[in-house]
């Protein structure tokens, strides 16, 4: 992670704890689903949201994780078969002329 992330989600969360702080009073009523919670402080509210929301993009990043690294692990393979190849063709030329001085020598 940057240097410049970090600052941005330290001042965030600094952010989210003051308004924590500031609402600690504010009291909330919630249906959810046909179920209703009474006098759910705010807080709370607050402090779900963002863990649902970290939880939601750790899935995400996971699935891009095993995306990425299956990608890297095929481009590795490719590049070590083309590293043979190259190998191959590198020594085409040598086991040429050596074909061709045995011709001349015998001819």
């Amino acid at each position: 992670m940057g240097i410049f992330t970090i600052v941005v989600l330290f001042i965030f969360a600094i952010f989210g704890i003051i308004i924590g702080i500031e609402n600690n009073a504010v009291y909330v009523s919630i249906k959810f689903f046909n179920t209703y919670w009474n006098a759910i402080p705010i807080v709370l509210i607050m402090l779900y949201s963002f863990m649902a929301g970290l939880l939601f993009m750790l899935i995400i990043k996971i699935g891009d994780e095993i995306r990425f690294r299956s990608r890297i692990r095929k481009l590795e393979k490719h590049i070590r078969d083309l590293k043979v190849e190259l190998d191959e063709i590198r020594i085409l030329p040598i086991i040429g002329n050596k074909v061709e001085e045995e011709k001349e020598e015998e001819g």
